[in-house]
């Protein structure tokens, strides 16, 4: 009965227009993305994945409190996970709060300790920062570990500025991706 189903449909819709956000904001499609993001909340107010990607894309479009507030939201709905975190030290960074992106570091590298903290998650910090050494030393890490997560770096908005870094382009080299200019 339709009835039954209509969670499963819901939530198929909720992770496939996630996705689709996801790849329109990797494509500098800000205003698509978002109106995508933004249906699916509609009907999904409570997928945090939607609300992460929502604040990837704000940001990008410099409205900075509305992305921290959907950063907020993905990670009360997801548990708090370390890359929540470093999303919204991302944009702290973006923002000139150099202190609360600095101190979401630390944090980052104390959960280290207790939980799986992804060297990606410190990286997008750094970048964010504009510590260009230390933002590839932790993607040197990511490349290290084999983080599935990597293979999104070479057109991932956030890592930008990092394409004329020969260091950076030596990484996607050896990963096989093509260089973007």
């Amino acid at each position: 009965p339709r009835s039954t189903l209509f969670p499963y449909t819901t939530l198929f819709r909720s992770i496939v227009n996630t996705a689709i956000g996801g790849c329109l904001y990797r494509m500098q499609r800000y205003a698509e993305a978002a109106r995508t993001l933004e249906a699916t909340l509609e009907t999904a107010p409570g997928f945090g994945h939607a609300h992460w990607s929502l604040g990837r894309v704000l940001l990008e479009q410099g409205l900075w409190d509305e992305a921290i507030r959907h950063f907020d939201r993905a990670a009360e709905i997801m548990g708090h996970p370390p890359a929540a975190l470093a999303e919204s030290a991302y944009c702290h960074a973006r923002m000139g709060r150099r202190d609360a992106a600095q101190a979401a570091i630390k944090e980052l590298r104390r959960r280290s300790k207790n939980e799986q903290v992804s060297p990606l998650s410190e990286a997008l910090v750094y970048a964010g920062l504009g510590d260009d050494d230390a933002a590839m030393e932790r993607l040197e890490l990511a490349f290290r570990r084999r983080m599935l997560q990597l293979i999104w770096v070479n057109v991932d908005p956030r890592f930008a500025a990092l394409r004329n870094n020969p260091g950076f382009r030596d990484l996607i080299s050896s990963m096989g991706l093509p260089a973007l200019l």
